[in-house]
């Protein structure tokens, strides 16, 4: 019966932002909406968890690397949290699907940059990945740790970014350029084994409000197709 059905899931950073303006100081995403709505008109039905941040601790739980400017990346430690302890717990107490193909993970800005990130680090985990307006800029070694990874055959990528990203016409370039180039390294390395989707949205800010307009996309397109055993 439906007591037995099982879920794909996707696990979020920032979850301060995702669901609730009040734990939010940027206004929410309004997953729980948006996935309310895309369960009635597409049949996505989706377990989402928001993975809290540290507060001052989040400039470097999310960073896989060290920056000269904010000192060193705990993205590793916090990435084993998530898969060690946070995902077996889901997975123990939520009838959730398992396997890569049903398992995303999505972030904006540096949790844009470490869904990415979590989905070159470990292929085996994540196959639905989310990126929206990834902090490239701050992890440059991330272009070569996508280049020698060996994503999944078979994952997903929404890579999107707002032509309208930071304060200057130079900034909106060089987000948008760094975001191309990744497209790229992408296409090059992986682009065989997996569907990408690169949008640069015109007009678009490094805001709430824009990854809240383009969260139902990203989710269609990552899980829009049903899993094999449906």
């Amino acid at each position: 019966g439906h007591g037995r059905k099982r879920y794909r899931v996707l696990y979020m950073f920032d979850a301060q932002n995702l669901f609730d303006d009040a734990t939010s100081f940027v206004g929410e995403w309004g997953v729980d909406e948006s996935l309310d709505a895309l369960a009635k008109s597409d049949g996505i039905e989706l377990i989402v968890v928001g993975i809290d941040h540290g507060d001052d601790k989040r400039i470097s739980e999310l960073r896989p690397w060290a920056h000269p400017r904010f000192g060193k990346g705990e993205g590793d430690l916090f990435l084993d949290f998530v898969v060690g302890t946070l995902k077996p717990f889901i997975d123990r107490n939520y009838r959730t699907r398992t396997a890569s193909n049903d398992t995303g993970i999505a972030g904006s800005s540096l949790g844009g940059l470490m869904a990415h990130y979590a989905g070159v680090r470990h292929p085996g985990v994540f196959g639905r990945i989310g990126v929206f307006s990834p902090a490239y800029w701050i992890a440059d070694e991330i272009f070569p740790a996508t280049q020698t990874g060996k994503l999944k055959r078979g994952t997903r990528i929404y890579l999107v970014v707002g032509d309208k990203e930071g304060q200057t016409e130079a900034d909106h370039r060089q987000t948008v350029a760094n975001v191309r180039k990744m497209e790229l390294v992408l296409q090059r390395s992986q682009g065989k084994r997996i569907a990408l989707q690169t949008v640069i949205r015109a007009g678009a800010s490094h805001s709430e409000p824009a990854w809240r307009r383009e969260f139902p996309a990203a989710i269609r397109f990552l899980f829009g197709q049903p899993s094999k055993r449906e």
